[in-house]
């Protein structure tokens, strides 16, 4: 062999040993300057196992995007070889799934990279596509990839069947997933494989009723996972999660939350500490992921209530961290909050509601955790009921979930003056809440799309409510409704068929909110010009000292300067494609989903009916998605004056619309909508509501907070005439005046006043 090859063959020998120190980069940059044709190859082999080397070591140190970065890299890199780049594809995919991190890009990665038929391991890639197919939920082509790789094989390696039987699980083929899984822990080898596979065994033996076998094979995993050598930290907390599990269906509560607390402590560290080192997008794909794992605990009723209790906090809080949360220490600080915080926040006669959806036993359900101040108990669990129950409930002949999707006034104003569906939601929480003077609550799910504020119920009208994004917002609580000095942005009146083409030319322009509008809608978006709007930010001027009204308003200018203010108040059109409540069936809780949501919500801006025209210009429709990458966490007030700011798909976290993009940018309190708005009346509940805010009195005698302002504009708006329904027409004299001639009011009915919902007003 030649002198040189050799001692190229000797040095790769030795790569698996090299230090943190190595400079991965020089070494590959001296492989690839090899120019004898001998070596070229070889230099190959060794560039691909540097990247590999590189990305482990960067895995191993948590730097997981730094990994990802390098194996992207590394596929981009002309020097390398087909296959080698296959290998490579393999271990990035295995990145995003083990990650539970975007599966499309496993996909995609592994589609753009596949080994040569003769490959000698053509396995490896095989069996990393079903598995990527499985967390994506295209189980039928899983399997069929997998049973076309089985039969190549006389001895098909473990890896493929331990696959197949776990994709048999999601298809709840509990036979064939046992038999699989048992093969392939006969034939494992591997210590840190075969508890994995027998904790799978054990999970297929629970769905199939089988609880003792499941019991004994899950303590068996647990021994050999104790044998297993330097597993990954976080493994001994997913079979934990995995022994709760099937500890709860045998009948054991006992166990499973004793278990389930175990798993937990360690869950909520290993979130916390891999949320600061991700994009934005990461971060919604991972909790995305993560939640519905944490949220089996919720089944353990009220066994474990104060860890539920906290789990539920951490579960809101998690889902508002945003891309401005940049290090361990404020996302510490902000997943600290637990029961006993909220607890110390609240005042006598107060109590905080954190509602939760969970699945049990192939259902979706609701409950509620009831934190009060001066009990001995740190929470009470109440169950509640599951979502066919209440989306099925009836309102004047029409299911709750058709009445809250409907357009229809009549439909809105049937839900809130519907006594039955009152009782519904609050007669499970009068025994805890009763005598209560302000309940706050965080809603989950269905509850997030419905104002149950305003649902007239006679054992609750004294009470007051306010909305939260999470009751860990309490721990943020002031004692005043003042205000801080206020500047404010005013938008309104704005021209959806103009654009001013020497505006602002961005060097890279964002148009994914049209784009994903025309995916959606099959057409591009249209708005009309909404006159009212003008008159409506020409009446706040009023109110307040300092402000910078505009009647065009780019998307580009809004981005620029949204931080610029404490009070933004946005008069335009919004919009959400996908406002409903999904028939979503429970799956795999290992599936993996990726968080588009946020695109399918938004506002329109200037020049929004034809920015598309104008590829170096942003699309004038600024997402929820584009929102969440905003800093407003100086912003104190955010009024959407909107159809369905407040709204979007529902999930067990509530509506992904605007309203959660605000939080996520760092926005304190919204002000938004939950269903398309009569524009006369919105524009008077507006100039009501500033006029409240900026000089009424609030109950201690001082200035007004948001929440007392509302609750006076609603009650001003319901006592209207008809003197005021030709709103364009009044001049702001009119506009103002406190005696009303008509004596039929025009505006009683909810769907006028009850749209409006405030989130996490904590100035009381």
């Amino acid at each position: 062999m030649h002198t040189r090859q050799l001692l190229i063959l000797c040095l790769l020998a030795v790569t698996v040993t090299l230090s943190a120190q190595t400079d991965y980069r020089g070494e590959i940059e001296g492989l690839k300057n090899e120019r004898h044709p001998l070596l070229v190859k070889v230099a190959k082999k060794g560039v691909r196992r540097y990247y590999s080397l590189w990305g482990h070591e960067l895995q191993k140190n948590d730097s997981i995007n730094a990994a990802i970065d390098i194996y992207l890299k590394a596929l981009a890199d002309t020097f390398l070889l087909p296959d080698d780049k296959a290998v490579l594809a393999v271990e990035l995919a295995h990145i995003y799934n083990d990650k539970l991190l975007m599966h499309r890009h496993a996909y995609e990665v592994l589609s753009a990279n596949t080994f040569s038929d003769d490959y000698p391991q053509r396995w490896m890639w095989e069996e990393r596509m079903a598995e990527t197919l499985t967390y994506m939920r295209r189980y039928d082509e899983a399997l069929r990839q997998l049973n076309k790789a089985v039969a190549t094989y006389s001895a098909p390696p473990y890896q493929l069947l331990a696959t197949r039987g776990y994709t048999h699980m999601q298809l709840q083929h509990h036979t064939k997933a046992v038999n699989d899984l048992r093969k392939a822990y006969e034939l494992c080898d591997n210590t840190n494989d075969r508890y994995k596979i027998l904790s799978n065994i054990a999970l297929a033996h629970a769905a199939a009723g089988k609880k003792q076998k499941a019991l004994r094979d899950i303590d068996a995993a647990f021994l050999l996972f104790e044998q297993s050598i330097a597993p990954a930290l976080h493994e001994r907390d997913i079979l934990l999660r995995k022994y709760a599990e099937i500890a709860l269906s045998a009948g054991d509560t006992a166990l499973s939350a004793k278990r389930y607390k175990e798993y937990w402590y360690g869950e909520r560290e290993y979130i916390t500490s891999h949320f600061a080192a991700m994009t934005q997008q990461q971060r919604l794909d991972f909790w995305a992921n993560r939640k519905p794992l944490v949220s089996g605990a919720f089944r353990l009723g009220r066994t474990a209530e104060g860890m539920l209790a906290d789990l539920a906090i951490f579960r809101h809080q998690a889902a508002l961290l945003g891309v401005h949360d940049t290090t361990e220490q404020v996302i510490r600080a902000k997943l600290a909050v637990d029961t006993r915080k909220v607890k110390q926040c609240l005042r006598e006669q107060e109590k905080a509601v954190e509602f939760v959806k969970y699945t049990d036993r192939g259902r979706f359900r609701y409950a509620a955790l009831v934190i009060s101040p001066q009990s001995s108990d740190s929470a009470r669990f109440v169950p509640l009921w599951t979502e066919q129950e209440i989306s099925s409930f009836t309102i004047a002949n029409k299911t709750l979930r058709e009445a809250m999707c409907s357009p229809s006034a009549y439909d809105k104003n049937m839900i809130y003056t519907s006594e039955t569906l009152a009782k519904k939601i609050w007669e499970p929480l009068m025994p805890y809440i009763d005598n209560t003077t302000d309940i706050w609550f965080a809603p989950d799910g269905i509850l997030s799309m419905l104002a149950i504020e305003y649902l007239p119920y006679d054992k609750l009208k004294n009470t007051n409510f306010h909305r939260l994004s999470s009751t860990g917002m309490l721990a943020e609580r002031e004692l005043t409704g003042k205000s801080d000095e206020i500047k404010a942005l005013l938008v309104g009146g704005l021209d959806y068929n103009t654009l001013d083409t020497l505006g602002t030319v961005q060097a890279h322009t964002n148009q994914e909110a049209s784009r994903y509008w025309l995916e959606r809608c099959k057409k591009q978006a249209y708005f009309k010009n909404l006159p009212g709007s003008k008159h409506e930010v020409d009446n706040i001027t009023h109110y307040i000292d300092q402000w910078d009204r505009y009647y065009q308003e780019s998307e580009e200018k809004l981005k620029s300067e949204f931080a610029e203010y404490n009070l933004v108040h946005l008069s335009t059109h919004g919009y959400s494609l996908m406002v409903d409540i999904p028939q979503t069936t429970v799956v795999s809780q290992d599936s993996i989903t990726t968080d588009f949501s946020l695109w399918a919500a938004g506002l329109a801006l200037t020049g929004a009916n034809i920015a598309t025209n104008y590829p170096q210009r942003d699309d004038a429709l600024i997402s929820a998605r584009e929102i969440c990458e905003l800093d407003l966490r100086t912003v104190d007030f955010v009024v959407t004056s909107a159809c369905q700011s407040a709204q979007g798909i529902v999930s067990d976290e509530g509506p992904a619309g605007l309203l959660r993009g605000l939080k996520l940018a760092g926005a304190k309190t919204i002000l938004a909508t939950l269903w398309p708005v009569d524009d006369n009346a919105t524009a008077l509940f507006i100039n009501f509501f500033y006029e409240e805010w900026n000089s009424g009195k609030g109950k201690d005698g001082t200035g007004c907070s948001k929440t007392e302002a509302l609750k006076k504009a609603q009650s001003r708006l319901r006592q209207v005439g008809e003197e005021y329904l030709l709103y364009p027409k009044h001049d702001n004299e009119n506009i103002k005046k406190d005696s009303y001639t008509s004596d039929e009011p025009i505006y009683d009915l909810p769907y006028f006043w009850a749209p409006f919902i405030l989130v996490d007003d904590c100035k009381m």
